[in-house]
């Protein structure tokens, strides 16, 4: 017998127009959610301040926007924090109750704790979290904190450094689902497809005469000595880093390591898709020093892929608190073959796949030689790149989408099961009657 469609609320206070991590697992996971048959709806708040943002919802998701939403210093990055008052109201008119409401990050003040709280129907929690220093909100407030973790029926954590990052404060959790990537969206067909894709400034990427290779054809140079120049049969090593720029993600380090680059005589552009506290100073920083960056600030979602196929290689120098880079995943999604700090949420994430050179965080002269060494070797760029194909299938959506739907059903019967327990122990008279007539 099919089993019946789900109502599931998916709770975010990390949603458009705001990017990042998880915005991707909402929106993503979502859309899976809802190909399958479930009925899904986003609650999430509105902008603080009109961005002018018309990024698509997932198809077949409603979302409904409570109170409103600010970014504040956390972690060494910037978080969604939803604030307002009257939610249960406006609810109201929002159907039937949820079997499921799916908390991202659920302890978090605002939208997420009033959601656990007050909310109806089987509460799951997903949290996101990593780091090496403990969050202060969690050091301070666990013991209030721990009675709420309590009420969610399944606590999932993203990551083994996730799940350790809450260890000390919280319940244990319960699973490990990892973030996805939806590959068909970064997929490039064939390791031997020619880059396309965004130019480094405005305008159209780069066209058939500009001597740029595919990248599984000859390197963008070769050897120790200097680069090719702009009129030869090569062309420059295109880095890609995507994220926002914050603190922690380690851009200014990445800069240092393509000062060395350039010093070198190696010709390579850095292209930042991300906006952010730090966007500012480190474009001051890249005109000051002449280094050859492409800032392109917040990309829209489908503009994304194209420069993903635009690069030869992709860069996740993150310093700290990473717990499932969503961008690693879509540069394997991509074929690129990666360099990435050696921090534990990385490297989970990567999993000894082979598709990525680890660095040591922070060192520029370490992320320096690692892109060195992918420029000038274009079977390895293709190896790793193979890798990191392989290892994104094992995280598409369309399979994590199944485990966590499973992981609905399995607490929706667990809670039938703890009734008709509860029944049976404040009943059991008329349950050895009925079982002797």
């Amino acid at each position: 017998m099919q089993a019946r469609p789900l109502r599931i609320w998916m709770v975010s206070a990390s949603y458009l127009p705001y990017y990042g991590g998880i915005t991707e697992h909402v929106w993503n996971l979502s859309g899976e959610l809802a190909a399958r048959g479930h009925a899904v709806t986003i609650l999430t708040g509105r902008p603080w301040r009109p961005i002018g943002s018309t990024e698509p919802d997932p198809p077949g998701v409603r979302v409904l926007r409570l109170g409103r939403t600010v970014r504040v210093p956390s972690n060494g990055a910037m978080a969604c924090l939803t604030l307002g008052v009257g939610w249960r109201r406006r609810l109201t008119g929002a159907g039937p109750p949820p079997d499921i409401v799916h908390i991202q990050s659920p302890l978090e003040p605002g939208l997420p704790l009033w959601a656990l709280r007050r909310l109806p129907g089987t509460k799951i929690g997903t949290f996101h979290t990593g780091g090496s220093r403990p969050h202060w909100g969690y050091r301070r407030l666990g013991p209030w904190l721990a009675p709420e973790a309590a009420r969610l029926a399944r606590r999932v954590a993203v990551s083994a450094e996730a799940a350790r990052y809450l260890a000390p404060h919280l319940p244990a959790v319960d699973c490990i689902l990892p973030n996805g990537v939806a590959c068909s969206r970064f997929r490039s067909g064939s390791g031997s497809r020619s880059r396309s894709g965004p130019g480094p400034g405005p305008g159209p990427g780069p066209g058939p005469g500009s001597g740029l290779r595919s990248r599984s054809g000859p390197a963008p140079w070769s050897g120790p000595g200097p680069g090719p120049g702009p009129d030869s049969d090569g062309g420059e090593c295109r880095v890609l880093t995507v994220g926002r720029c914050d603190p922690r993600k380690g851009l200014d380090p990445l800069l240092s390591a393509l000062v060395l680059l350039k010093g070198s005589g190696r010709r390579a552009r850095l292209i930042v898709v991300g906006d952010g506290p730090q966007l500012p100073a480190l474009a001051r920083r890249a005109a000051r020093e002449g280094l050859p960056v492409s800032f392109a600030g917040a990309v829209a979602r489908d503009a994304l892929p194209s420069h993903y196929a635009g690069a030869d290689i992709f860069a996740a120098p993150a310093t700290d608190g990473e717990s499932c880079g969503v961008s690693l995943l879509e540069a394997a999604a991509a074929g690129l073959p990666i360099v990435a700090s050696d921090i534990p949420g990385y490297r989970e994430t990567l999993g000894g796949s082979g598709s990525a050179l680890l660095v040591e965080p922070g060192d520029s002269g370490a992320l320096a030689r690692a892109l060195a060494r992918l420029a000038d070797d274009p079977g390895l760029r293709e190896r790793l790149g193979r890798a990191g194909e392989r290892l994104a299938r094992g995280h598409d959506w369309a399979r994590l989408g199944g485990r966590v739907e499973a992981l609905y059903r399995e607490a929706l019967d667990s809670r039938e099961d703890s009734r008709l327990s509860l029944w049976m122990r404040a009943s059991p008279r008329s349950v050895n009657a009925s079982s002797t007539s």
